[in-house]
């Protein structure tokens, strides 16, 4: 008797389950197991939709969008090599060429002696009493005097200041004189509360580059002094960062072009950044 009655249950679940029309199944709408009504469950299908590994190609270009700008979440590009990180600190990497406005810096990173990467009136517009500025030891003496806090490196050391672990890392060509190997120039991996950031100073492609480990990596693609932005790409793909960023392009030497061609070599995700001014500056690239 009980089976005959469940046989009758089921055959009458069927009935109403057939009755549901077949695209709002598939949008995600779902039968009341006792009412027999629609429920929507398309918020639960979209989720499931997320995670799954055949998302479409717009889809997956919207997640790593969406994951490009998190990573690059209070980072501006001021042009050139330049850099403002405001994380837990204010900090900036190689600040040149500066518009008024900025916010006084906690920090300041200088990777070499060249002077769109040491600019003195540019340290000073962001400089404070308390300012630390951490330079390679072979630029020391191009620092204004104004500067009373300073740390130098030389590559291969590692260091921890306000809280920011440093990696400091080599920085020279390989077959050209404009940044020798034996002057001591470097580029810096911080370690932040969330994310990693290599910023590679001057350099061409060099083997030190592979045992870097980067969520973010800023490398020169303008060519003549630095990596072009075929070899720039390449050091990127043996790199391997989650997102990678041309810079050293569009004041001295190299164009949107390059930045573009850098983009379209790399096999990791890359992005071109705009140059950043404050509010009351007029933006776009430089």
């Amino acid at each position: 008797m009980r089976d005959a009655q469940a046989s009758i249950l089921i055959a009458a679940f069927c009935l109403v389950l057939s009755s549901v029309p077949a695209h709002l199944l598939a949008q995600g709408d779902a039968v009341d197991d006792e009412e027999g009504v629609y429920t929507d469950v398309g918020e639960d299908v979209d989720e499931i939709i997320e995670t799954d590994d055949a998302l479409t190609e717009e889809a997956k270009s919207a997640r790593a969008k969406k994951e490009t700008e998190a990573l690059l979440d209070g980072i501006k590009w001021l042009g050139q090599s330049g850099f403002l990180i405001e994380d837990e600190s204010t900090i900036y990497i190689d600040p040149y060429d500066l518009p008024d406005g900025l916010p006084k810096a906690d920090l300041i990173f200088v990777t070499h002696e060249h002077y769109d990467h040491l600019s003195p009136k540019d340290i000073l517009k962001i400089l404070r009493p308390s300012t630390k500025v951490v330079i390679a030891k072979a630029a020391r003496s191009g620092l204004p005097e104004e500067v009373r806090r300073v740390i130098t490196v030389t590559p291969g050391e590692s260091i921890e200041v306000d809280d920011v672990k440093v990696e400091v890392v080599p920085a020279y060509n390989r077959t050209k004189n404009f940044h020798p190997k034996k002057r001591g120039d470097v580029g810096y991996v911080l370690h932040l509360e969330d994310r990693v950031i290599y910023h590679a100073g001057d350099t061409d492609f060099i083997n030190e580059m592979k045992q870097i480990e980067t969520d973010i990596a800023f490398l020169p693609a303008g060519g003549t002094y630095t990596m072009d932005a075929a070899e720039a790409a390449r050091a990127a793909n043996a790199i391997g960062p989650k997102v990678a960023v041309p810079i050293h392009w569009g004041k001295i030497v190299g164009s949107i072009e390059d930045a573009e061609k850098f983009v379209a070599e790399c096999k990791v995700p890359a992005v071109i950044m705009e140059v950043y001014a404050p509010p009351e500056q007029e933006t776009g690239r430089r």
